[in-house]
């Protein structure tokens, strides 16, 4: 129990000391960010590593912590949903009671959370309607909406108001969306845009598959995708809340080899102005992918290349500067927004494998690693929680018991 509560007090005090730091305004963001000196320094030794042993396994293997402690998590499939109120040490079971139910109907599953009181669980089926999910209590209490529209991927800029990428079915080498909007929690949605099938579309091509939705806010936001074209990057950005769309470059993006394709994976947003992207780019001459990141400071405006690192799986930013990604069995960081990346594999998870990573701020993160061999995810239910609270120096054991 002390050791607990210890934990605790610790991690709100890092969040105190981060949240004392003055936050850059708007006109500010095309200033270089300043660097966490205490995040530079060499590691210290520490008698509480990360260890390989059975306590603390469990089954959650995604989260969504906020700042205050209040937070997410789901097992490997989604169909059930965990919520905490200290910063993962105990969690309760929140599943909505009528999910299970529903998942025979309606198989695939997406969800949002908005902050540590208000979430949405999605469950779909291809071209068909859909059921939504919401709770404004933590869990308490979960409101069910029947929608008469595919349901699909999901995001909000607040409690109420959000997007939804609904997928209307795909065809030689297309896929067509609509893009759907409510402002009322999901209760109504407006669609204000969609594609028909056989025409062409001005602004979004039904060309390529689409991967995800991001918006930065209430009119600014951006649909990422793939489709087998040589060095074409599927990354289009509206400012007009998803009525028309522009396909976005990025600058000194570098090509390896004759045939270069790439795949960016769903915007990260850091704020109003900032976001990442990563773009795992497949090359024809390579045995192996590399992942670039590009970064934009001005909305989406533009977006100029940071840097590149060899097969990474995934990876996360929780600020302009701090990021972290997994790959080819190393575990990275960056403290100066993705120009530099620095090897702290060792003070990891020792004898497990990471299967993913939530960067919640500027200093601190989470991380789940599984016991089990890589790609065997339909049995992932022996993974355990890690936090660091010092941009990902050193990462310590979170005892994540489901109590409820």
């Amino acid at each position: 129990m002390k050791k607990r509560t210890l934990l605790i007090v610790v991690l709100i005090l890092a969040l105190l000391l981060s949240a004392c730091e003055k936050t850059p305004s708007p006109d500010r963001a095309n200033e270089t960010p300043s660097v966490n000196e205490e995040a530079t320094q060499t590691p210290p030794e520490s008698d509480k590593s990360p260890t390989h042993t059975p306590r603390y396994l469990g089954p959650i293997y995604q989260t969504k912590i906020f700042l205050g402690g209040q937070g997410w998590a789901n097992n490997v499939d989604k169909t059930i949903f965990y919520h905490t109120t200290n910063f993962g040490e105990h969690w309760v079971t929140v599943t909505p009671p009528e999910l299970s139910k529903e998942l025979s109907d309606y198989p695939f599953i997406t969800s949002f959370f908005t902050s540590g009181k208000t979430g949405y669980i999605l469950l779909s089926a291809p071209e068909d309607k859909s059921v939504l999910f919401r709770t404004g209590d933590s869990g308490e209490n979960w409101e069910t909406t029947q929608l008469d529209l595919p349901g699909g991927q999901l995001y909000f800029t607040s409690s109420t108001e959000g997007y939804m990428l609904s997928s209307l079915g795909a065809a030689a080498g297309s896929e067509y969306v609509a893009i759907n909007k409510t402002s009322d929690g999901g209760k109504t949605w407006q669609t204000v845009f969609s594609h028909e099938p056989g025409q062409v579309s001005e602004s979004l091509p039904s060309s390529g598959s689409k991967n995800g939705i991001t918006f930065l806010d209430n009119n600014v936001g951006f649909i990422t995708g793939s489709q087998p074209v040589t060095e074409d990057l599927y990354l289009y950005r509206t400012n007009d809340g998803g009525i028309s769309w522009e396909q976005k470059s990025c600058e000194n993006l570098p090509v390896f080899g004759e045939g270069d394709m790439w795949v960016p994976s769903p915007v990260r947003r850091i704020n109003q102005s900032v976001a990442f992207v990563a773009i795992e780019a497949l090359i024809a001459e390579r045995d192996t992918t590399v992942t670039h990141w590009c970064k934009t400071e001005d909305a989406g405006e533009s977006w100029q290349y940071v840097s590149s690192q060899d097969q990474i799986e995934f990876s996360d930013f929780g600020s302009p500067t701090f990021g972290v990604a997994y790959g080819n069995g190393k575990m990275l960081r960056t403290i100066d927004g993705g120009l530099t990346w620095d090897d702290y594999t060792p003070n990891t998870c020792p004898g497990m494998v990471p299967v993913s990573v939530q960067v919640v701020s500027d200093v601190l993160a989470y991380m789940v690693c599984s016991s089990n061999a890589p790609g065997d995810l339909e049995a992932l239910n022996q993974n355990r929680l890690f936090v660091s609270m010092s941009n990902a120096r050193l990462w310590q054991t979170v005892e994540a018991a489901i109590i409820k």
